[in-house]
């Protein structure tokens, strides 16, 4: 197997982990939000919540080895993209700590509430108005770094003809319209239009299935 194939072959498993540690840990992080709410619900879903907060920094990281590990594939034809990358991917790290330790005040919340008389709950539906909103704010947070990076990611595979441009060209859209449906309308005060977020899924799908088949072809220095 040539070096390029290899490579690309890689880079296909890191999208693949990827796609599993975004769509994985969110399903899990439903536990959260069981009705009728996270103050009466998230102590129940204690460990599977940790659990899903683990796995999304997990995933925070690989993105950022990611990251690193195309910038040499990258920075012939697209120094500046391939450096903006691996930006991208430590904010989104950075993010995701943040936004794991909203969660992780919301389930100590949960608890002390479970734990509390039926008089003294009432004090915490202010406190859970409160957590629940700013962390709703990080999670938005959050979806922009990943938005962001995708249409790095994909900007940077057109940009070096490393798949046929097809490929990332169905990435690139998909990555707008996630910024544009998903997480900017809700920083600036509208509701997000989740219909557009399974794009992101679908166009990492058609990149694995060509790089674990195709790999890469292998990347030319500029004329």
């Amino acid at each position: 197997m040539n070096s390029a194939k290899r490579q690309g072959r890689i880079l296909g498993v890191l999208v693949l982990v990827q796609l599993i540690g975004l769509i994985l840990p969110f399903v899990m992080l439903k536990a959260l939000y069981v009705p009728p709410g996270f103050l009466e619900s998230a102590a129940r879903g204690a460990p599977q919540i940790r659990w899903s907060l683990l796995l999304l920094l997990a995933n925070g990281a690989l993105t950022t080895g990611l990251s690193l590990y195309v910038y040499p594939l990258l920075r012939a034809k697209t120094e500046g993209l391939a450096r903006w990358l691996i930006v991208a991917g430590v904010a989104w790290l950075i993010l995701q700590a943040v936004d794991n330790t909203h969660v992780l005040s919301m389930l100590s919340l949960s608890e002390r509430y479970a734990a509390a008389s039926g008089s003294q709950r009432e004090l915490f539906d202010e406190l859970g108005l409160l957590a629940s909103s700013t962390r709703r704010t990080a999670h938005y947070t959050v979806l922009l770094a990943v938005g962001t990076w995708m249409l790095l990611f994909y900007s940077a595979l057109w940009r070096t003809r490393l798949v046929p441009w097809l490929v990332p060209a169905i990435g690139v859209v998909a990555a707008t319209l996630h910024l544009a449906g998903v997480s900017l309308p809700v920083l600036v005060g509208y509701p997000s239009l989740m219909l557009v977020a399974p794009g992101l899924a679908v166009s990492h799908g058609a990149l694995i299935i060509w790089l674990l088949a195709k790999g890469i072809a292998a990347p030319r220095a500029p004329q």
